[in-house]
């Protein structure tokens, strides 16, 4: 493996550096060290977000979850609050799953979310966290070169008021969306659920 150092070079050096490997059959991607559970620094986080500690949240609903790196953050603060983690790439849903097997507070649902129940094509890029129901615009092509390929799959798609119809939810909640631009969906689906969270 070898790994190259691009600072202070131009995008326009970068990407004639990065088509000469690619002739040869290589490639450069930036690297994204992977998720490890519990390797948080629980006094920053705490630090970081002693702003909500106050609420006393019982309930997380972590939507867009990845491999859980917000989930692992939360669960510092809210040691017996029940987290709900949805996470459509099934690849990402198994680390995500493993990453909390031993949580007894934590549920992993394997679904998307929107504003209707459907089968909806998602485009999983090669950085997990780029992955969404929407096309990648110019914007994002041009300045994340590390995260341009994708490839595209179709994912269960439910809303959130439907998932937790059935479900009670202990107050106070928490709900966290980042679902790379498909939040307007996710909230007119959720409508009933989000007006429950502080």
């Amino acid at each position: 493996m070898y790994l190259f150092y691009f600072y202070g070079i131009s995008l326009k050096m970068k990407k004639f550096i990065r088509f000469l490997f690619q002739r040869f059959g290589y490639d450069i991607v930036r690297y994204h060290p992977p998720f490890i559970r519990g390797k948080t620094d629980k006094a920053s986080i705490e630090n970081e977000y002693k702003w909500l500690k106050e609420f006393k949240f019982m309930t997380i609903i972590d939507i867009g979850a990845n491999e859980g790196q917000f989930a692992d953050k939360i669960r510092l603060l809210f040691p017996n609050a029940y987290i709900y983690a949805f996470e459509p790439l099934p690849s990402v849903f198994e680390k995500l799953k493993d990453n909390f097997k031993e949580d007894k507070k934590f549920t992993a649902v394997n679904l998307g979310l929107g504003e209707q129940k459907s089968v909806l094509p998602l485009n999983e890029n090669e950085y997990s966290p780029s992955s969404s129901f929407l096309n990648l615009t110019d914007v994002h092509t041009k300045n994340f070169e590390e995260a341009v390929k994708t490839k595209e799959l179709n994912v269960n798609v439910e809303k959130l008021d439907e998932v937790f119809t059935a479900k009670q939810i202990e107050l106070p909640l928490l709900v966290k969306i980042d679902v790379q631009g498909f939040e307007d969906k996710v909230i007119r689906g959720g409508i009933n659920t989000l007006q429950k969270a502080s």
